[in-house]
């Protein structure tokens, strides 16, 4: 990969949950009530960085823990922008609830989330639409959008692999499992899980700056203007 020293100081982030996701009444996860599930992990890798932020947010699970989101609150105002791969519509939300500190740090700022920028820009949306950042409600700005899934195929791992060739996801593990292995106690895991997703996302980030594309093995290549990143 080239070196891009030209790369904006986004801050690229993710986050897990510390509770699983209640069933509905269909007995589907009940991805509304995620705010409320609160947050394990939070991980943040400054694009200009060498390392990464990791800040663990369970007081409940881990009381001992301090001032971890008064330092993540820091770290995020220093960017002058956030990535992320779905953050847009799912972990703005719950970071409003259990990390507000942190969330009014960098609301403000603008969003690149990287799916539903492949998402959109796939279905055929004008970048210059979403060039100041991607909003929540980002899948209405889609004509083509059918039955809610304008953003199957779109995959963090599907796309690391294609596009980087790359070893993909932490095996073992996902988002679903998370919060589960959490309250099991299995801490390093999921910190070290979550890590690997901002690592991933954060080198698909510089990929795209640098080379200008990113891959879906279902979709196909999608040319991403560095005017939206």
């Amino acid at each position: 990969m080239k070196i891009a020293t030209d790369i904006p100081n986004r801050m690229v982030f993710d986050l897990e949950l510390a509770k699983p996701i209640p069933d509905g009444r269909n007995g589907r996860p009940n991805w509304d009530a995620a705010p409320k599930c609160g947050i394990s992990v939070l991980c943040g890798w400054p694009a200009q960085q060498m390392y990464p932020y990791t800040w663990l947010l369970d007081n409940e699970r881990l009381p001992r823990v301090f001032l971890t989101e008064d330092h993540a609150a820091k770290q995020f105002a220093k960017a002058d922008g956030v990535v992320s791969w779905n953050g847009a519509s799912f972990d703005n939300k719950v970071m409003k609830v259990a990390a507000p500190e942190a969330y009014d740090a960098y609301i403000e700022m603008k969003h690149v989330d990287l799916m539903a920028i492949c998402a959109l820009i796939g279905a055929g949306v004008d970048p210059d639409k979403i060039a100041q950042g991607v909003p929540e409600d980002w899948q209405k700005l889609a004509n083509t959008l059918s039955g809610g899934f304008l953003s199957k195929g779109w995959g963090l791992d599907g796309v690391a692999k294609t596009t980087l060739g790359s070893a993909g996801k932490m095996e073992g593990m996902g988002g679903a499992m998370a919060p589960k292995a959490w309250q099991q106690g299995r801490y390093s895991e999921v910190a070290s899980y979550c890590a690997g997703d901002v690592a991933l996302t954060r080198a698909l980030y510089v990929h795209a700056w640098v080379e200008g594309w990113l891959e879906s093995p279902e979709n196909g290549r999608v040319d991403i203007p560095r005017e939206v990143l």
